[in-house]
């Protein structure tokens, strides 16, 4: 009998969940119903009775048997049972207790035997020393039949002795069977077919690996990331923050437009820091760390204006000096953490301006100075950029104009420098006029004015410079 019972029992959960699945049952089943026993489901065993060994009351929660072996010789294993008592007679009822050999403890009185997972007063009963007790299936098939319904949870997994092959819409299968249609049946996607694929890591990602052990590869949540953080950011996908902006810090300064094309473009990108070097002689550049190309711009100085004298001819006005020469050049700068650059100081009266060089000798780019005006009304020649990229000549000097009708002179003007003009001409009438000073960056001195009864002194040419950008 009892093992009839077991069948339906499973049978039955098994159908009923095959039915539930077939028509798309989804119903919230209840949470599980547990009375005082220990187990939902009592454990059932045929033909067992025996008798109590000890009156009880109807709201008694413990009974003691007189025997708790069945035909078998076997003790009962400490479990939830069923129990009738007193069958047949006006007094009879179920009740749930757990049982350890003859004693039986945590019982549900009156339970119901309609729905056998609630208990109802009018069903205890007092029963005598002797009364008969017998174990009953009552609440185990109210279970199953309440697992068919869907009110209820099964309490322990069900599984089949062997592998199965299923071959019915309806079968209920097994986890093994789920899996093989997962990872078997299902194939690897493509970028022309659905199917499964694998994450990949963050070192596969940045390496543009395709596959991975089972699948196609790709790119998980975890590897993305908009904020940058030094610790984490190694083999990130960066993407854009709410602005729609990426984060600065993704991009290092030290490998960004690294080739002097870029530099040169209509980006404008180099100029974000400069340095202007006016001293004269001998100095270093610290190249900037992270800074891989740097935009060099210099002049030469200007030369000195022409002198005059008394004892010179009417056309004595002294020729404007020669500007410096200007060069421009892109330099890359990797590896080298100094370099050496030379300011040349302007010309004094009738001398010539010295050369700016940028590197060892002008390794990189240098300009020559202007030369000096002379005293007979000769302008300078300007000086000569080289080794640049671009590279330009300073503005000559201005010639010296003899004596007018009025006695008036006139000096020449100093040569313009790339940074600007030299300096003005001057005036004389009957006196000595000393040249003006040039004052911008490698501009010429102008000549000085004077006929032949007062002297002047040509003007100072202005200092080279070093223009540096980043």
């Amino acid at each position: 009998m009892l093992d009839i019972l077991t069948n339906i029992k499973t049978g039955a959960v098994i159908v009923g969940l095959a039915i539930a699945s077939l028509f798309g049952f989804s119903q919230e089943i209840e949470a599980p119903v547990n009375l005082s026993g220990t187990f939902q489901t009592p454990s059932a065993l045929a033909l067992f009775s025996t008798s109590l060994a000890t009156k009880i009351t109807s709201t008694d929660t413990s009974m003691t048997l007189v025997s708790a072996t069945d035909k078998e010789g076997t003790t009962l294993a400490s479990s939830t049972y069923g129990f009738i008592i007193d069958e047949g007679t006006a007094s009879e009822e179920f009740v749930l207790a757990d049982c350890t050999g003859t004693a039986c403890t945590n019982m549900t009185r009156g339970v119901s035997v309609i729905t056998a997972t609630t208990s109802v007063s009018s069903l205890k009963f007092e029963h005598r020393r002797g009364a008969s007790v017998k174990i009953t299936t009552h609440p185990a098939v109210v279970f199953a039949t309440n697992v068919l319904k869907g009110r209820q949870n099964i309490e322990n997994k069900l599984r089949y002795d062997s592998a199965q092959t299923f071959n019915n819409a309806t079968d209920l299968i097994s986890r093994d069977y789920a899996d093989a249609l997962a990872f078997g049946a299902v194939p690897a996607s493509s970028e022309t077919a659905s199917g499964f694929v694998e994450l990949a890591t963050t070192l596969e990602g940045a390496s543009s690996t395709s596959s991975g052990s089972a699948a196609r590869l790709v790119l998980p949540a975890s590897s993305a990331t908009s904020t940058y953080n030094s610790a984490t950011a190694a083999l990130r996908v960066v993407v854009t923050r709410n602005s729609g902006k990426i984060d600065d810090y993704f991009i290092s300064t030290s490998t960004l437009f690294a080739t002097s094309s870029i530099y040169t473009s209509s980006l404008g990108l180099i100029g974000k820091n400069s340095l202007v070097n006016t001293t004269t002689g001998t100095s270093s550049f610290s190249v900037p760390t992270n800074v891989s190309t740097i935009k060099v711009e210099l002049v030469g100085a200007g030369a000195g204006g022409g002198s005059c004298s008394v004892a010179g001819s009417n056309s004595s006005s002294g020729g404007g000096g020669g500007a410096g020469g200007y060069s421009l050049e892109f330099i890359d700068v990797t590896g080298t953490s100094s370099i050496q650059m030379f300011v040349g100081s302007g010309g004094a009266a009738t001398a010539a301006g010295g050369w700016t060089t940028f590197g060892t000798n002008g390794f990189y780019l240098s300009a020559s100075g202007g030369s000096a005006g002379a005293s007979e009304g000769v302008g300078g020649v300007g000086g000569v950029g080289s080794g640049g990229t671009f590279n330009s000549s300073g503005g000559g000097g201005g010639s010296g104009l003899a004596e007018d009708t009025v006695r008036n002179k006139k000096s020449g003007i100093g040569g313009s420098s790339y940074f600007g003009g030299g300096a003005r001409e001057i005036l004389s009438a009957g006196n000595g006029v000393d040249g003006g000073a040039a004052g911008n960056y490698g501009g010429g001195g102008s000549g000085a004015a004077c006929d032949n009864s007062a002297a002047g002194t040509g003007g100072a040419g202005a200092q080279g410079i070093i223009v540096i950008t980043w």
